[in-house]
């Protein structure tokens, strides 16, 4: 594996970094299919680099990912306000690609997004379909586990937030633990702090998971949704529903037993499995990648639906 990193500069003028892994003995310019991947809320490339180096090789993939501002490449920068903030950069970011990448001359990308990337990845997918080839959803946020964002937790950040106004911050109510059942993550430090957010934030995530989970009727591209049925963070049955609602006819559904809701840090036995479907799904697409047609939204009730046991 080879990690570049790179920038670009917005309108604005603030310089925002990127990374690329390539498959050994790939660089970045060579015509390859890609995979941009979108990290989860607190997420990166880095923390998910050995999954994303083993996504780019099993699959001979490119792979391509921003971090939002305030994380990962771009700590230093001052977080976004707004998730839809984050689309905008994002924007300039496939922009920036499709301009000044070779490797963007011959190949489409397909968007692989977990947790609130994968809501991202769905809005991305529907405002800009022409960019994308079709979406791998991991344990996508489309609504917050209620045994983790309880009605008491969220009236308790409301009354804060009335009392408070836009001072006010939240630390999250799960950690590490919760994230994954992978030991030597519960051990490095880089994972191991809670994560604090501005209140107000915790409301717009919210929101903006609702309107990717309706968004879902509008994605007309191959989906491939990965449910991770131990999941503590994210809702499960949303995922479901969110899947319900693609209405391209090429659409598949993997449920995995014993998999955490972070699952580009579960272990290797876990993602492996994983990283398989990713791979035979890939193998669909090919004449698939179009919009609907009539007949197509006829067809679009028939799905692949499994539950992946582990042996």
């Amino acid at each position: 594996m080879t990690f570049t990193v790179r920038s670009f500069t917005t309108p604005a003028g603030t310089p925002l970094r990127y990374g690329i892994i390539t498959p050994p003995g790939a660089q970045p310019a060579d015509t390859l299919p890609i995979f941009v991947y979108v990290p989860g809320l607190g997420g990166s490339i880095k923390k998910a680099l050995d999954f994303l180096d083993a996504l780019a090789q099993q699959t001979n993939h490119l792979v391509y990912s921003m971090d939002a501002r305030g994380f990962g490449l771009n700590e230093g920068i001052r977080p976004t306000v707004t998730p839809a903030g984050y689309l905008n950069d994002f924007q300039r970011f496939m922009h920036h690609l499709n301009q000044t990448q070779p490797a963007f001359t011959n190949a489409t990308p397909t968007l692989i997004g977990i947790s609130l990337g994968g809501a991202l990845s769905v809005l991305a997918g529907v405002q800009h379909p022409h960019l994308f080839r079709g979406c791998v959803l991991l344990a996508p946020a489309f609504q917050p586990h209620p045994d983790c964002f309880s009605a008491g937790f969220k009236l308790a950040n409301a009354f804060k937030l009335l009392t408070l106004g836009p001072m006010a911050k939240t630390t999250l109510p799960y950690n590490i633990y919760n994230l994954t059942q992978n030991e030597d993550k519960h051990q490095d430090p880089n994972f191991g702090d809670p994560f604090v957010m501005p209140t107000f934030y915790l409301f717009l995530v919210e929101a903006l998971c609702q309107k990717a989970l309706r968004a879902c009727a509008r994605l007309h591209k191959p989906v491939l949704m990965i449910e991770p049925v131990l999941d503590q963070i994210c809702a499960p049955q949303a995922m479901a529903d969110g899947f319900a609602r693609c209405p391209h006819p090429n659409k598949q559904y993997e449920r995995h037993d014993t998999a955490f809701h972070d699952l580009t840090i579960e272990p290797a036995d876990i993602q492996q499995p994983i990283l398989n479907q990713i791979n035979d799904w890939l193998g669909t697409l090919e004449g698939s990648d179009t919009l609907l047609s009539p007949v197509d939204m006829l067809a679009a009730a028939h799905h692949v639906h499994r539950v992946h046991h582990p042996h």
